[in-house]
């Protein structure tokens, strides 16, 4: 009967020591998960943050372009205006010039 009992003892040192195995290598299992897991997340971040980077000049240089266009529309416009402007302005004077050469007072004193 002492063998038996001896044997139940002995059976239960193996089961509690391929338990206690088995809790350390669960838990080495759940460090390098935890690892794994926490290198992925920052590989996340930083390709998240290099595309936020990269989003933000792709809509700087956007801005930046836009702006150049807009600017050089605006020139373009106002040059044509200034043209326009020039005429009617040149043919107001060549207007009141052709007045005062026609007038009859033309210079005559008083």
């Amino acid at each position: 009967m002492n063998e038996v009992v001896d044997e139940i003892i002995q059976a239960e040192k193996r089961v509690e020591k391929l338990l206690t195995e088995a809790r350390e290598n669960a838990s080495e299992i759940a460090q390098k998960t935890e690892k794994e897991a926490a290198r992925i997340i920052e590989q996340a971040r930083q390709k998240a943050k290099e595309r936020v980077t990269r989003s933000v000049e792709d809509a700087r240089e956007q801005a930046k372009h836009t702006r150049e266009q807009k600017l050089t529309a605006a020139d373009s416009q106002t040059e044509e205006i200034f043209h326009r402007k020039k005429e009617v302005i040149d043919e107001i004077v060549d207007t009141i010039v052709q007045l005062v050469v026609h007038t009859n007072y033309a210079g005559k004193g008083s």
